[in-house]
């Protein structure tokens, strides 16, 4: 008789696969700054440029340990760059990455910050709210943001927090934690971003930031609320992934004993 397709292992092949595989995004991954002793680009090869001095390492971040890159702002010379096509445009792009700063005083200092060529783009800056409190918002760059920019309540300083910013289309979105903190409108412009900085200004000069950045990631594309929720979220611990394999070798194991006995269908 012809053989039947044994169904056992179905579901539990079908959930695991859903487990690992995770939901489609529409957002594409096109540069990965892990900062693992350099500042190179592990997926697009867009590299950043070290002005000044910067500082690696390694920290615990969300209960993971992740490589750092750390900028000393005194003299407002140290910060890393990169010029050129970064394979995203301002109408659909998700700039995302870990940050921990120390409180600067009561002026601006610019973490991350893209642009076109004409300089129109945003940045994540701290602003101080005069009590020694350093808060994270975005800014427009050349009229990019219309109205009041996002902000959260959430300090850069003391203590690690991912921050996401997506643009999908006019409508922008800030994210602190994994959790939206505030929405802007943009000006409609998409051209190519072509210019990317960390630790300083690309609009002004004299806002250097103190502290340290991980895992700098630019997306071509907006990601999801649920995209941003999960990437903040704890990695699954090990014994979960075991749990999973464990699950699959004894469906497998049954599945041989049971055709031994014949009780599959042949």
């Amino acid at each position: 008789m012809k053989k039947q397709t044994p169904l056992l292992l179905a579901p539990l092949l079908l959930a695991c696969g859903f487990y690992f595989a995770g939901p489609v995004s529409a957002a594409t991954l096109v540069s990965q700054y892990t900062f693992a002793g350099n500042a190179n680009d592990s997926v697009g090869g867009k590299n950043l440029t070290v002005t000044g001095s910067v500082g690696y390492g390694t920290q615990t971040i969300n209960g993971v340990s992740m490589n750092v890159v750390t900028i000393s702002e005194p003299s407002n010379s140290n910060y890393l760059n990169f010029s050129g096509n970064l394979g995203a445009s301002l109408g659909s792009v998700s700039v995302s990455f870990w940050a921990n700063g120390t409180a600067t005083g009561a002026t601006y200092k610019d973490i991350v910050g893209v642009a076109n060529g004409s300089g129109v783009g945003f940045k994540l800056e701290t602003f101080n709210d005069f009590s020694s409190n350093d808060y994270v918002a975005v800014y427009g760059m050349g009229s990019f943001l219309t109205g009041a920019p996002p902000g959260t309540s959430v300090g850069s300083e003391g203590a690690w927090h991912l921050y996401t910013f997506t643009v999908n289309g006019t409508a922008a979105t800030l994210y602190c934690d994994g959790v939206a903190v505030g929405t802007a409108t943009t000006n409609g412009n998409n051209t190519l971003i072509t210019q990317l900085r960390v630790g300083n200004g690309l609009d002004s000069t004299g806002r250097g930031w103190l502290g340290s950045v991980a895992d700098l990631k630019i997306y071509s594309g907006a990601l999801t609320a649920g995209e941003v929720a999960a990437a903040y979220a704890a990695v699954p611990e090990p014994t979960t992934y075991g749990m999973l394999g464990a699950g699959a070798l004894a469906g497998a194991a049954l599945v041989r004993r049971r055709r031994r006995r014949g009780v599959i269908a042949r």
